[in-house]
């Protein structure tokens, strides 16, 4: 089974134009990481070349990265990347791959965390609202428990 993927497939995968993929490979390519061709030449993608993309994505969007910067250290790190002539995955990229499950572990957890402090900070409005309804509620009861002891002892006066 052949899991090769064409330009506008990664694209759609990663939620980006196919212009932005073709910039991407280009630039990867620039700094010698080779991706396949088929028997025609045309460039195929596998997956391990998508969460490369995937992992330049992440990169770049990094404060102080540009997507120059992104591809030169994804190239550093993986040490050109790419299958070995027995078709077995580099070690590089199975690190690359942890790297990304690891960003994207981290990018989750931050994500928790906001969700977590924004439903705490709901609560704690909720509660201030509860807070504030049953004190006046106590301001009624009290007014109310007032005005009838005043009623009370005005009847008995006037009998």
């Amino acid at each position: 089974m052949d899991n090769s993927y064409s330009v506008v497939s990664v694209a759609d995968m990663l939620g980006v134009s196919s212009s932005t993929v073709k910039k991407y490979y280009l630039l990867l390519e620039e700094k010698n990481y080779r991706f396949k061709r088929n028997q025609k030449g045309k460039l195929t993608f596998s997956y391990d070349d998508v969460n490369l993309f995937r992992r330049l994505i992440l990169l770049k969007n990094e404060p102080g990265m540009s997507v120059n910067k992104a591809v030169v250290q994804l190239v550093q790190e993986s040490g050109v990347a790419q299958q070995s002539k027995n078709g077995n995955i580099h070690e590089s990229v199975i690190i690359e791959r942890d790297l990304l499950f690891i960003h994207l572990l981290r990018d989750t957890k931050k994500e928790l965390l906001a969700a977590i402090k924004e439903v705490d900070r709901l609560n704690e409005e909720r509660i201030e609202e509860f807070e504030e309804n049953i004190e006046q509620r106590f301001k009624r009861v009290y007014k109310n428990l007032k005005s009838l002891k005043d009623k009370e002892g005005s009847t008995l006066i006037n009998q």
